[in-house]
Parts: structure tokens; sequence; C-alpha cells
């Protein structure tokens, strides 16, 4: 018999596709950056983190948190960036083979192919969600 606690809850899928886009919003916006979820010496510079060049983690993160920062916990924000990065990380496996950094990395990878790559993966359904 199965249990209320036993059945797997699957990701509110709207949501995801939604912080998705915002995430590529602000890739175009800020522009793009490696190595770190923003750029630290354009922060130093006087321009707020928000702001600065990210990488694609960094997006989402500004997407959900409002900040590229990791900093106070919020357990529903939590839980959102979670289903976010599992989603993004499952349609770059399904589309590219690839794990999150690697496809990240990828020297031809520039701000508008990680927009339309986050664009992608966030119309995309797996097929538990079919």
């Amino acid at each position: 018999m199965r249990t209320a606690d036993s059945i797997a809850v699957l990701p509110d899928l709207h949501q995801v596709e939604a912080d998705l886009r915002r995430a590529a919003e602000f890739v175009l916006r800020n522009g793009l950056h490696r190595g770190s979820y923003y750029d630290s010496e354009q922060s130093a510079g006087g321009v707020r983190p928000r702001d600065c060049r990210v990488d694609v983690i960094g997006a989402v993160r500004i997407a959900i948190f409002g900040t590229p920062i990791p900093g106070d916990l919020d357990e529903s924000k939590d839980q959102r960036y979670g289903e976010a990065l599992e989603h993004l990380t499952a349609w770059i496996r399904y589309a590219y083979g690839l794990r999150l950094f690697p496809w990240f990395d990828r020297a031809r990878n520039t701000a508008e192919d990680t927009a339309n790559d986050l664009r992608d993966a966030a119309a995309w359904r797996p097929e538990t969600h079919r």
C-alpha cells in the first residue's frame, strides 16, 4: 500500500519554466561570466551583484532569490532553486549528453547561447510529465 510519504512529488513545471525564463533574461541583460556566480570585480567597482555579469547558476539564483550570492535560507525558494537546477541539468543531459558544468564551460557558449538553452530547457517536459 502506498502512503502519502512514499509518493514522489513532481516539481511545479510552470514555476520552473518561469524561473528559467527569468534566468535567461538576466544572462542577456547582465552578460555572461565564468568562474563564479557573478563577476566580483564588477561588484567591487560598485555594481550591485544582481546587475553584474553572471554564470548560469548566478542567473538562476537572481531569478529566484533576487541575488546571485548564497545567503539566508528560505525553504520555498530553496526548493524552487533545486527544482530549476535539476530540470536544467536533466535537459542538458537530454539535449547534449553533458553535465551542467561541462555544458556551461564550452568555449563557444555565449550569453545568447546560454539564454537560448535556458529557454529551451524551460519549455522541455521530461517523460515523467507527459
